[in-house]
């Protein structure tokens, strides 16, 4: 009985020895890369739509790698795998263009936490989602916005990709209600109680902060630098 035990003992011994050796391979499969964190969100929703914020704004060489990853509670939007850190500074620099809150950082990818991983596949299938107004710039896309001026501020246009440089107004509205404007779609439609960042050639007043407008909007621009435009913005009760 004791030889027997003392065989099973053996036994446990080096099949625990035998696992931990496969095992070490799996423990060091995954390696740290540079990598660009954008966003770190508590929301999926909030997560795809910096996904897609990034599609449209930046070119096709500086979206590989561009995911979504389960962080704990998080939803944390990153781009880009690098070993040299230099190339993940290039990047960064071309990011910080459209967010210039993303830095780098060095960190596991673990494919089992990846969310959404960015493909030219999934570009097309965001195409055929896409409606027929926002896919052509040459078609009118005007409405009217009612609303609270959350934040006034100046932004040079190169930050928003633009090559000829110059300042511009940037309003951030909460919108309440939108109106109709004759033959056109409205793209504010469906914006109701959340906040939407247009911007205006015109040097706006800083006492707009706080006050309740109502302004003509025009949504325009290519497919990669579409933005909402404001003017004839009116001050209401």
């Amino acid at each position: 009985m004791r030889h027997h035990r003392k065989r099973y003992l053996y036994f446990l011994i080096i099949s625990a020895l035998a696992s931990n050796f496969l095992l070490v391979p799996y423990l060091f499969a995954t390696e740290e890369y540079y990598t660009v964190q954008v966003a770190n969100l508590n929301k999926i929703a909030h997560a795809q739509k910096q996904f897609d914020f990034l599609i449209q704004r930046l070119k096709e060489d500086d979206l590989d790698y561009l995911r979504i990853e389960r962080n704990d509670k998080f939803y944390v939007v990153r781009i880009g795998r690098f070993e040299d850190k230099a190339r993940a500074e290039r990047l960064l620099r071309v990011i910080q263009s459209v967010v210039p809150g993303a830095f780098i950082r060095k960190d596991y990818i673990k494919k089992e936490n990846i969310v959404k991983l960015y493909t030219k596949a999934s570009t097309k299938d965001n195409d055929k989602r896409t409606p027929d107004h926002e896919k052509n710039s040459d078609l009118n896309n005007k409405a009217v916005v009612i609303g609270i001026v959350k934040e006034k501020s100046l932004i040079s246009s190169t930050f928003l990709g633009m090559k000829e440089e110059r300042y511009l107004s940037r309003l951030v509205i909460l919108v309440e209600e939108t109106e109709d404007v004759k033959d056109n779609p409205n793209v504010l439609k469906g914006k109701e109680n959340q906040a939407v960042t247009f911007f205006s050639e015109e040097d706006q007043p800083t006492e707009l902060t706080g006050k309740r407008i109502k302004a003509l909007t025009e949504y325009k621009g290519d497919k990669r630098s579409r933005l909402f435009w404001i003017r004839q913005i009116e001050v209401i009760n």
